[in-house]
């Protein structure tokens, strides 16, 4: 799935942390349309299409409220289109419900509604299709305004009225597509930044690495082959065991070298949080990835699981030896499961694994996330496609 500039998909834990104004929003538009239709019950010719219209309005505020939920992640030009559809079908029964009445009588609602929900929508869709959007908007409302002119017993004059009518729709349309596009902007220039500080920080693991690696093959050559090759000069001869040995030597160099040539970040990583894990003797195998692509993540899909691991072992109640990552290539690319199980913890521990779920989705694809009975299971698929 091709990620799109919104601030959902780019920065999906602040977008997460300002759903509440999005709530927000839908609570604001749904329930200033219901107290003015109940305050002025008595103004309003066909009842029927009043309470169709808070209905209509009401499907349309739940589908934003549900639809930024991070299980439902993200927030799709589809979901987008039925929310805006709804809120213009919402606007439409009211103004019928009305069709005629003076400008003193009527209820306006229905337009500030509208733009409260394209406000509301800013944070998960691209600044174009919000703008499209409020075009959209404000074309049909222009044109259902303008239709109710013969019929309108008003002293107003009809330019007034229409720029009564669209004036919240443009002005909240603007608001939400600047909003979009600041954000957006913002976020690629940090993302810019950080793709160069890890490039650097990554050009200097590497040497650290590379010395490290050294120094392993130092320590082994002190270790083993000094110590044999002085015994062989002290003895001046070569025994009958001095070949074997020899062989046995240089077959554990030659296994600690493969090794260490074929780690990738991932195993450089678990290695550094062993001690949570389990020693190395005790056969706790974490990472499973014969063919290496853990290598060929991007800088932010390697931050989201080094993050989602770090949150297992030090803020989840990860039971010892039960975290593993399963890394192997695909016919479109690398696929990977996270399988870890956690002690009993009610739902403050699924509300925290869902936050993550809602960042791999932004990063990976095809993101499968389970939580039953304590086991986490967590697939995902990147790469190549």
């Amino acid at each position: 799935m091709k990620r799109e500039p919104t601030a959902e998909q780019l920065d999906p834990l602040g977008a997460l942390s300002g759903r509440l104004l999005t709530v927000g929003g839908a609570l604001v538009a749904f329930g200033y349309s219901a107290v003015l239709t109940i305050r002025d019950s008595d103004e309003i010719d066909r009842p029927a299409f009043a309470i169709s219209s808070l209905l209509v309005l009401a499907g349309a505020c739940l589908a934003l409220v549900f639809g930024s939920r991070t299980r439902q992640s993200p927030f799709s030009s589809r979901r987008h289109g039925f929310v805006i559809a709804a809120s213009l079908v919402a606007f439409l029964l009211l103004a019928y419900s009305q069709w005629g009445r003076s400008d003193d009588d009527r209820q306006v609602w229905g337009a500030f509604s509208v733009g409260v929900v394209l406000l509301a929508i800013a944070p998960y869709r691209p600044w174009r299709e919000i703008l499209h959007g409020g075009v959209v908007a404000s074309a049909f409302v222009a044109l259902v305004t303008v239709a109710e002119f013969p019929a309108l017993a008003s002293d107003t004059p009809d330019l007034v009225l229409l720029c009564i009518a669209l004036t919240p729709i443009i002005g909240m349309t603007i608001a939400s597509a600047a909003f979009s596009r600041v954000i957006v902007a913002s976020l690629d220039e940090w993302r810019v930044h950080v793709a160069e500080v890890s490039a650097r920080l990554d050009a200097e693991a590497r040497q650290a690495v590379a010395r490290s690696v050294q120094q392993d093959r130092v320590t082994v050559l002190n270790r083993d082959v000094v110590p044999f090759l002085t015994d062989i000069l002290r003895r001046d001869a070569i025994g009958g065991n001095d070949a074997r040995r020899a062989r046995q030597i240089s077959d554990s160099v030659r296994r600690i070298m493969v090794a260490e040539s074929e780690r990738t970040w991932l195993d450089e990583f678990i290695s550094g949080h062993r001690h949570l894990l389990g020693a190395p003797g005790d056969g706790v195998e974490v990472v499973c990835d014969s063919s290496r692509v853990a290598d060929s993540m991007n800088v932010e899909q390697r931050a989201v699981l080094r993050a989602l691991i770090a949150a297992l072992l030090y803020d989840l109640p990860l039971q010892p030896g039960s975290l593993t990552v399963w890394l192997t290539t695909a016919d479109d690319g690398y696929e990977g499961e996270l399988d870890a199980r956690l002690a009993p913890s009610g739902s403050r521990t699924r509300g925290h694994l869902t936050r993550y779920a809602a960042v791999f989705r932004a990063v990976f694809r095809d993101v499968r996330f389970e939580y039953r009975h304590s086991a986490l299971t967590l697939k995902f698929s990147y790469g190549r496609r």
